[in-house]
């Protein structure tokens, strides 16, 4: 890299001196956070608890980072402080139980990202929370922001208060055009670049921090021109870029996240790759789940879940079918919003398992026709059926709009929620005799945790995996069936697509697929 380019913090930590060592700025022109504000945001630090990059938290075991900030770090010697808004107080320390970083990585060349995990897990709360890892590729002028502790000044110490500032996209186009010569042959399309005004930027101790739309990370501080802020682009890693090298640390090419136990990947569908608050879960972005419906009563209000299986048909469970009437139920599809936008359609004919009993919670599937076809969209999408069984320890997603809390309101923004299926034996043993009992070969289970899982008006809404080895995609292997309210750490318990699939084929034209 030229000398009038830096990488925005001291590689290897405070020991590892740059040739800049007069770097000026935080997030310059940046503004105070308030606690909670970003939730993401993780202070990584030497073990004499001085800070030295940025990182965000993706998982309850795993923060994302910058190479260059990690490249020369043992994990014994590297502290990650979560929740925290000061750097001189709060937050705790999760410590760092594993360093990997992109081997591509060198200075000057590609790969300036990392991944960090935790010894300890990260507990979830209303200051400690992820972001979800953007697949899209973003072009310019798009406004993001980004938050850090960086410098504040050339002789300057880190800001005690956490910091942040909007940032706007460019072109690499005009990002070469506005870049050094030197530096603007550095730059290459796995990056993103970003613009303010003088006085404005990002500088040395903000690197490893997220550039984030909403909740969803699609860019890694990396590089900037000195003097900081001093109007030229600063640099990003873009995180789409690298979806191959995640896809083999966890198993898949999509936005991840841990299973909040034991840290294993689990599979979040992003919107690209089909083109009850869930209690604990994340919000999804539009077209995330573009097989989502949500089934309400005649005056347009949620009252259960379902999946769009075919150009005519909804899966549910039988239990939201009991008392609606054809002529008087919706389905709303196409929105990741109650509220606002998608398309709806009435409900023609509603045709719940003929052996469902209520009583014992068996057989609890049930098919809707909408009055007219289903027209699809890069949001409005069917999801393929599963026909062979599925195992335990397999990561799957579950999405609905269950109220956020027991008791309490439905969520107006859909919510997902990463699971882990266990075996029903294991599953009988942490439930109650009598719930045991309804464990029949047809449903699966779900690892409890405590403070997630399904609850009130998630019924009927799908559980997806991703089939490996294949390039058919996520897969619907559940319907929510029912669980003890709500993320009391019981499991929650899924009727069992595969066991009803001759059914399913029976009643409608669903898109059932064979898994090899």
């Amino acid at each position: 890299m030229s000398p009038s380019s830096i990488r925005l913090d001291i590689p290897g930590g405070e020991n590892a001196m740059m040739k800049e060592s007069n770097l000026d700025g935080f997030i310059v022109g940046g503004q105070d956070a308030a606690l909670g504000q970003f939730p993401h945001t993780v202070s990584i630090r030497n073990t004499s608890n001085i800070h030295f990059c940025g990182g965000s938290i993706i998982t309850s075991r795993w923060v994302i980072s910058a190479a260059h900030c990690t490249m020369f770090r043992n994990p014994e010697d590297t502290w990650m402080i979560v929740g925290a808004l000061y750097l001189n107080s709060g937050g705790v320390n999760v410590f760092t139980d594993r360093i990997l970083n992109h081997p591509d990585f060198y200075p000057d060349e590609p790969g300036d990202i990392s991944l960090l995990q935790s010894r300890d897990e990260i507990i979830f709360s209303a200051t400690v929370s992820p972001l979800n890892l953007g697949q899209a590729h973003i072009d310019a002028g798009v406004v993001g922001t980004v938050a850090g502790w960086g410098r504040t000044g050339p002789q300057d110490d880190f800001p005690n208060t956490l910091q942040w500032i909007h940032k706007n996209t460019i072109s690499n186009e005009e990002c070469f055009e506005r870049l050094p010569g030197a530096d603007a042959n550095i730059l290459q399309d796995n990056m993103i670049c970003t613009v303010n005004q003088p006085g404005e930027g990002m500088c040395s101790g903000d690197s490893g921090s997220a550039l984030f739309f909403g909740n969803t990370a699609f860019g890694i501080v990396s590089w900037g021109i000195w003097p900081c802020g001093g109007g030229h682009p600063d640099v990003f890693t873009r995180i789409s870029t690298y979806y191959t090298w995640l896809l083999g640390l966890c198993f898949t090419k999509m936005i991840f996240r841990t299973n909040l136990s034991i840290g294993k990947c689990a599979l979040i569908p992003s919107a690209s790759d089909f083109s009850s608050r869930i209690v604990g879960g994340y919000s999804a972005a539009p077209g995330q789940f573009p097989y989502q419906a949500s089934i309400q009563t005649p005056d347009f209000v949620h009252d259960c879940g379902g999946s769009i299986v075919s150009a005519s048909w909804i899966l549910s469970s039988a239990h939201c079918a009991k008392d609606k009437a054809p002529g008087e139920t919706t389905a709303l599809i196409g929105s990741h919003l109650v509220s606002l936008g998608g398309i709806r359609y009435g409900i023609e004919k509603i045709v719940p398992h003929p052996d469902y009993n209520a009583q014992k919670f068996l057989n609890d599937l049930s098919m809707m026709k909408t009055d007219s076809p289903i027209t699809f969209t890069d949001l409005i999408q069917p999801i393929k059926l599963q026909t062979t069984p599925v195992g335990s320890d397999i990561e799957a997603v579950a999405s609905g709009w269950g109220t956020l809390a027991y008791p309490g309101a439905f969520a107006n923004n859909l919510q997902y929620l990463p699971v882990t299926i266990i075996d029903n034996d294991i599953c009988s043993t942490l439930h109650t005799s009598t719930n045991a009992a309804k464990l029949y070969p047809g449903v699966m289970c779900a690892e409890p945790i405590r403070g997630t899982g399904m609850c009130v008006g998630d019924t009927g809404s799908p559980l997806v995996t991703k089939l490996e080895s294949t390039d058919i995609g996520f897969v619907q292997i559940g319907v929510v069936a029912w669980g003890v309210p709500c993320g009391a750490n019981y499991p929650d318990v899924y009727t069992r697509v595969s066991a009803y699939v001759p059914w399913i084929a029976q009643v409608s034209d669903a898109f059932i697929i064979e898994r090899e």
